[in-house]
């Protein structure tokens, strides 16, 4: 099951992004995919993108859950 949540909090907009996940934990930030090679360029280009515009991507693993936070600040 993936839960994807959005809305704006204060000046931001938040997205939430939950995914069920192994229960090994993968600290190192690099995909748990045979294919290396071709995998595992999102989540850095996502935190690439956040940062360019103001914002943060950050992400946690634990028991079973994989979580993505991108907060974007709201310009106008």
């Amino acid at each position: 099951m993936i839960l994807v949540k959005a809305g704006r909090v204060q000046d931001f907009v938040s997205i939430l992004i939950e995914n069920n996940c192994s229960s090994e934990e993968h600290t190192d930030g690099h995909t748990t995919k045979a294919d290396k090679f071709l995998h595992g360029f999102g989540i850095s280009n996502m935190k690439k993108a956040a940062e360019k515009y103001g914002g943060s991507c950050t992400t946690t693993q634990e028991s079973g859950k994989f979580t993505l936070k991108i907060l974007l600040p709201v310009r106008g």
